[in-house]
Parts: structure tokens; sequence; C-alpha cells
């Protein structure tokens, strides 16, 4: 973590912190960082802004440093202007609570066709499993709405998908699962539309 920039505020009788802070993150991604704007009270939870590099075009001059550094002179100017209003205009970040269930084997069953082939290995994975006393669920990624990656990068910044679909079961699923199958047919030499979406999205 590389500290950028840092000032303490006096305003309202409270002292704010206001830190930009730049994480490299190039061992994800090439180039990749994620930068941090926070402001805090003493004695409460910070407010955030974060971007990172991915979210800009290459021929796009906004960048990310300069839009971090930007929002933290901004707040600073609305902070001293009306400090009662900031956390108002600002409110803290949403707490987005998922619940994670144990399952000790997860089963993706990639095909459309539930009495198909791959439908076949599911059931047969799900049977072997539950005889040995194990937890199942078998996902069906063909009968939900799962929307496609955009490519916005979002979830670097906030640590959840814009999109709230039927995605957020598939994590906690996962997120609890000591083994996980995938039961998937060849379309054209890899796998249907339908679980390419869910990988893009994970």
């Amino acid at each position: 973590m590389e500290l950028l920039y840092t000032r303490d505020i006096e305003a309202d009788g409270s002292v704010f912190h206001l830190i930009v802070c730049r994480e490299d993150l190039s061992h994800l991604y090439p180039g990749f960082s994620r930068y941090t704007v926070s402001m805090q009270r003493e004695g409460s939870n910070p407010v955030l802004f974060r971007t990172n590099t991915y979210e800009y075009e290459p021929d796009v001059p906004l960048r990310a440093k300069e839009t971090a550094l930007a929002k933290a002179s901004e707040w600073e100017r609305d902070l001293q202007s009306d400090p009662a209003g900031f956390f108002e205009r600002n409110p803290l970040p949403p707490h987005r609570k998922i619940s994670i269930p144990h399952h000790d084997v997860v089963i993706i069953q990639a095909s459309p066709r539930a009495g198909g082939n791959s439908g076949r290995l599911a059931q047969w994975v799900q049977e072997t499993a539950e005889d040995a006393g194990q937890c199942c669920t078998v996902l069906y990624p063909h009968d939900m709405d799962i929307r496609e990656c955009i490519g916005c990068y979002q979830c670097f910044n906030t640590g959840f998908c814009i999109f709230d679909d039927d995605m957020t079961g598939v994590f906690e699923a996962i997120a609890g699962a000591g083994l996980i199958v995938i039961c998937t047919p060849v379309y054209t030499n890899t796998v249907p539309a339908n679980l390419k979406t869910l990988i893009d999205r994970f």
C-alpha cells in the first residue's frame, strides 16, 4: 500500500482524516492499480471512494490517480464548507451481507438438457456424494438469471458486482464448498454459453 496524500482537517469541532492511497494489484492484471480515498471522523467508520486503472480506456485523458486526487480535493472543500452535511451527501458504502451455507460438494450442471449425459453425470455425482454422507447442492446455470460481465471492474472497488442477480447465490454456494464439480457438454469445442457467463462473473 502506497500512501499518496494525507491530511487532518479540523471542522465542526472534530478532526477528520483524509487519506489517498494506491494498491498495486499487478499480480492480478498487468498495470492494475486501485486508488482509495478515505474520509474519517475520529471514532467513526470511513467514507470511501475507489477507482482503478482498468476503468479507463487508454486514450481517455481521465486517469485513476488524477480522479482520486480530484475527489480528495472535492471532499476537502465540501467538508470545510458544510461539515454537518458532508456525511449526508457522502453516505457510508452499503454493507451487503453474504450468507455462506455449508455444502461439502457443489455441482454445476451446465447442460440445458436436464436428461442429457451431463445431467446424468451430475446425478451420479450427487448420489455418490450423498451416499458418502456429504452435503450436496446442484446448480443449473441455464435456469438462472445471470448477467454477462461488462468489464467495469467495480467489483475491485466495492467488493461486489454491480449486478444483483442469481450469481449472488452461486458465490455463496461456492464460498462454502469443499469440492466443486462441473458437468458440461462440449459445444463447438468449448462449454455452453451459460457456463461461460458464470465463469466470467467469477
